[in-house]
């Protein structure tokens, strides 16, 4: 898929670990792919598939053995810079599965403000953009700052180590698995802030996610990786709802997106590609408008 404003850009990048050994993996296949500012990008696949390898690419934690990387037009390569490879790190920002586990400071302040620290910025500017991040993030710096990020809660050290890194004020987020161990409150919380972020600042996200139930309604675009390649670059409401190539690619399509094609094969009148629960009653109010009114009264 070619993006508009090209962000990153990768031209067949491959990758191996342990590369020269009678280890070696291959990870990484020929993966081409062009990533517009502003996007919001769901990344999917198995246990094995390449997909945290790819993403550690994009920033540059690994840096390829075959093909070519771009970030804004400059190339990260073997030969690139450490000075370079920081500033990239600090336009796209990447939290791991269970990045609560990265907090160590003994203040929610302190853990927050620590990559503005390490980026050199005077105390003053680290203070506005901490207090910035926690708002953004809903943990009331009055509240929060002073607590240690041991006393919160599962979805608060998730969205103080989210702060973490929107502190850095990066230009694009990348999320691997951002709601594993929530529970649904939590989980909807995470989402909806991602929501905002992409949609009010702009800002290019990339989740990684098993949940596509919970991510569809978010994401424009699908990325489907198997054995290191890229096997599905598309739209995801077009991948949804092709039966025949979601089971190619070992995709479970999200209930919802089931019964939606089930009932339109019934009725005929109905008419979208709904991929969340707002979408899906819309859809049945335009097609069946009496139905629903009654349905709705008292």
């Amino acid at each position: 898929m070619m993006a508009e404003e090209v962000f990153i850009k990768l031209e067949g990048v491959g990758y191996t670990y342990l590369a020269d050994t009678p280890f070696a993996q291959r990870a990484l296949q020929g993966v081409s792919l062009e990533i517009g500012r502003g996007e919001f990008i769901a990344l999917v696949g198995h246990t094995g598939s390449g997909k945290s390898t790819l993403i550690q690419h994009l920033n540059g934690l690994l840096r390829p053995d075959e093909g070519r990387i771009w970030v804004e037009g400059v190339e990260i390569g073997p030969a690139t810079s450490g000075q370079l490879l920081a500033s990239l790190r600090y336009q796209i920002g990447l939290l791991f599965q269970f990045p609560e586990q990265q907090l160590f400071e003994e203040s929610v302040y302190a853990d927050v403000a620590f990559g503005p620290r390490n980026m050199g910025l005077g105390e003053e500017e680290v203070k506005e953009r901490v207090l910035e991040a926690l708002s953004l993030v809903g943990l009331g710096a009055e509240r929060y700052q002073n607590l240690s990020p041991f006393a919160l809660s599962g979805g608060e050290k998730r969205r103080a180590a989210l702060a973490g890194v929107l502190a850095m004020r990066p230009r694009c987020l990348i999320l691997d698995e951002p709601t594993a161990g929530l529970d649904p409150l939590g989980a909807r919380e995470i989402w909806e802030l991602l929501r905002a972020l992409n949609r009010e600042r702009g800002l290019t996200v990339i989740a990684v996610s098993h949940r596509l139930e919970e991510l569809a309604p978010l994401a424009k675009r699908l990325l489907v990786m198997a054995g290191g390649r890229l096997v599905v670059d598309a739209p995801l409401r077009q991948v949804l709802y092709d039966e025949e190539l979601s089971r190619k690619v070992g995709l479970p399509r999200p209930a919802l997106c089931q019964l939606f094609s089930w009932l339109r094969s019934q009725y005929p009148q109905l008419q979208g590609e709904p991929v969340g629960v707002e979408e899906f009653l819309q859809s049945l109010e335009e097609a069946f408008p009496q139905l629903v009114a009654s349905a709705s009264s008292p």
